[in-house]
């Protein structure tokens, strides 16, 4: 993780001399790589540390992402020139009207067009350049990127000195998990056991089925996310909407951002209250209604902002609520999280791509079409995950006491914590290698021991 921040500060130091298109995608690799790895290795430690309870904690992380996606661009946009340097760079072209004669100059069918092509001008971008004060904002975000590297710096100081120490058997969650071992009179076959053991290393075939349909919906929801903020302002610029301007369309992107970030900042208390899967169903349908209701009515200029805002306020916290009700269901380990992130990165890179070239076909009506599709194929996956997961041996252990709110009574696997109710756990469960019964162990006082509980 330090390596990562550090990497990612310094890419942003660097964009600024990149003076040509092959070095600035070179630093955009090593930076995107820097920046995976920080998504990654985030999720998995926290998913780690607190394990069913990680929900509120998640979107807690979650919520970071959405205040920098909406502060960045204010930062920036205080150093913009705001001047398009376009036509400079690519040379542009001209047409001018001449006449055959001086005296029938007002008669349309005299006159004559000439196109003049103006050649690029690179003193004119050479000019502007300089009058620019952009860099500034990179170096800016690349501070406050060096800072965070200097806390995990600080904190790796820390525990290299002893003061502070991991918590017990965080770092031993897969070994502790209840889905390692397979059920009873499964066999897997030659190619599944591969699979399994050596590709994916995650465990038994409800647990790659259950891996499976979160992965998808992580794709879903992070390319249902990315090709709107991206288009929303494109729409607003080709669409046509009466009474639309275009300058609308850097306001209705700053609106889904806003909404975005405090959708996922609404969302860390009411994790603490709500179950995973109660809140996805209702982000999920809160966002299928906004875009069915934005397309019926794609031509009211009131309508796009509600279902602007609306959008980003119920797609916010889908990404990490989805991971959560997986943790509910199996114990998320190294290999799953990295398929989760690498399938959720994906589905934010692929999916503006098949919305600019359906834009460019079909028109920006397109836009909302493919993401109101997005939204129903979700709402399948919704159910397809809900059901695989109420048949996994995790969800039968633990199983909430009600669909809408967070049981007061839980069970925990040892090493995980909680600061949310810590005075309702009293137990912790481990499920051994076989298929022997389940060790219980006291976390609260002696006089807890006479109320244990069998498998």
């Amino acid at each position: 993780m330090l390596s990562g921040a550090v990497g990612v500060s310094l890419a942003m130091f660097v964009i600024p001399a990149c003076s040509n298109l092959g070095s600035l995608i070179f630093v955009l690799i090593l930076m995107g790589w820097c920046m995976g790895c920080l998504d990654c290795l985030a999720n998995l430690k926290i998913i780690m540390m607190f394990g069913k309870n990680v929900g509120p904690f998640l979107q807690a992380m979650h919520c970071s992402y959405g205040i920098g996606a909406f502060v960045s661009p204010m930062i920036a946009s205080a150093f913009l020139l705001n001047r398009d340097c376009t036509p400079y760079i690519d040379g542009f072209t001209i047409e001018t009207p001449t006449y055959k004669g001086s005296s029938d100059n007002q008669t349309g069918s005299d006159m004559n067009t000439v196109t003049l092509r103006i050649p690029p001008q690179p003193h004119r971008v050479f000019r502007y350049q300089h009058m620019s004060h952009l860099p500034k904002a990179f170096f800016i975000l690349g501070g406050l990127q060096l800072a965070i590297a200097g806390l995990v710096a600080y904190v790796i100081f820390q525990e290299k000195l002893g003061k502070l120490k991991p918590r017990n058997s965080a770092n031993d969650h897969g070994h502790t998990s209840h889905m390692i071992t397979p059920a009873k009179g499964f066999n897997v076959d030659r190619i599944g056991g591969w699979l399994r053991d050596t590709c994916c290393a995650c465990g038994g075939r409800e647990v790659i089925f259950i891996t499976l349909v979160t992965c998808v919906s992580l794709f879903i929801f992070d390319g249902l996310q990315s090709s709107f903020a991206n288009y929303i302002y494109t729409y607003a610029h080709q669409s046509g909407v009466e009474g639309l301007q275009k300058y609308e369309g850097a306001v209705l992107d700053a609106s889904f951002w806003g909404l975005f970030a405090a959708g996922r900042l609404i969302a860390v208390p009411v994790a603490s209250k709500l179950t995973a899967s109660f809140m996805l169903v209702i982000n999920i349908l809160g966002c299928a209604v906004a875009l069915l209701l934005t397309i019926i009515f794609r031509w009211s200029h009131v309508m796009i902002y509600i279902g602007t805002c609306s959008v980003g306020l119920f797609v916010s916290s889908m990404s990490p609520t989805v991971m959560s009700m997986a943790e509910q269901f199996i114990d998320i380990n190294p290999s799953i999280t990295t398929c989760l992130v690498v399938v959720a990165a994906l589905g934010e890179a692929l999916c503006p791509v098949i919305v600019g070239n359906l834009v460019v076909s079909k028109g920006p009506s397109s836009f909302l079409v493919f993401c109101f599709t997005f939204s129903v194929a979700a709402i399948l996956l919704y159910i397809a995950l809900l059901l695989l997961g109420r048949q996994s041996d995790k969800f039968k252990v633990c199983k909430q006491e009600s669909f809408i709110w967070l049981s007061g009574r839980q069970l925990v696997v040892e090493g995980e914590s909680t600061f949310i109710k810590p005075s309702s756990i009293k137990y912790y469960s481990r499920m051994s290698e076989s298929d022997s019964n389940m060790e219980l162990g006291p976390m609260g006082s002696q006089d807890n021991l006479t109320d244990k509980h069998g498998d």
